[in-house]
């Protein structure tokens, strides 16, 4: 979750950046009772076929800070960037795949029937 805190720069200099888990987790590492974020809704956009998109509710729910104040734009690019190269490195590995299937199909593949006898 992006959002401002109180106090902070106006504009995209007061972003900071939260992490709202689904559960509260206890001091000894033990799952504890649901933090109160809920999807609201998926995204059904015309032409856009499995996006993740969706409305998170987080009314009341529990937040941390992560890294320091006001720096969430930053970390938010940071994370973006990272997405697309993971994404382009699946791309590239697919028809790397895809190449190899094809070649390997070829090789195999035949042509014609010997003519009767």
């Amino acid at each position: 979750m992006i959002t401002s805190l109180p106090g902070a720069p106006k504009g995209s200099k007061g972003i900071s950046l939260f992490i709202v888990p689904k559960f509260h987790v206890g001091e000894d590492g033990s799952l504890g009772e649901r933090n109160s974020v809920v999807c609201g809704s998926i995204e059904q956009k015309m032409g856009l076929h499995a996006s993740p998109t969706c409305e998170m509710n987080f009314d009341g729910a529990r937040a941390y800070l992560l890294e320091p104040e006001n720096r969430g734009l930053n970390y938010m690019f940071t994370f973006m960037n990272a997405m697309r190269l993971g994404t382009s490195a699946q791309g590239v590995l697919h028809s790397k795949l895809a190449l190899q299937k094809s070649q390997q199909y070829t090789r195999e593949r035949l042509q014609m029937r010997a003519p009767p006898e």
